[in-house]
């Protein structure tokens, strides 16, 4: 038996190497960018939050000073502070401001609040503050314990 003759011709077809599977999942990149890009807001925001926290404390402190008390007492139905508030700003605000009464010994009897409202650039207001205590308590003093502009 004779073999058949080999014809000429292209050479047999050969199969270029598979692929290599592709990954699963997220690549590096991604993974990277998926952090950090919410830690870089997170840290923008809180700075931007202790920017605003910083110069409402600074607001609050000016408010504060502001405010001055021109009496303390007592009169026939409660305890009584007259405040004074001055606006420091360069635009009208309204202020609400409580005052503690404390005895001699520094104990609180009593708080009252006042809303003054609308007080122009530079312009003064005044306006009354009760507390009313058990029995014929007469406060010492009259301190300023909170000041808001609004």
């Amino acid at each position: 038996m004779t073999q058949p003759p080999i014809l000429p011709g292209p050479p047999p077809p050969t199969y270029a190497p598979a692929p290599p599977p592709k990954k699963k999942g997220l690549s590096t990149g991604w993974i990277i960018t998926i952090i950090l890009v919410p830690l870089a807001l997170l840290a923008l925001c809180g700075a931007g939050i202790l920017l605003a926290t910083g110069a409402f404390i600074s607001d609050q402190k000016q408010a504060k000073g502001d405010v001055s008390i021109t009496d303390c007492g007592q009169d026939s139905f409660a305890m009584l502070a007259v405040v004074r508030v001055v606006n420091s700003t360069d635009h009208s605000v309204s202020y609400s401001v409580t005052v503690a009464f404390e005895s001699s010994d520094g104990t609180q009897l009593d708080t009252g609040s006042a809303y003054i409202s609308s007080v122009a650039p530079g312009q003064a207001a005044t306006d009354e503050v009760r507390g009313f205590a058990a029995g014929d308590a007469s406060p010492a003093r009259c301190v300023v314990k909170d000041v808001t502009r609004v």
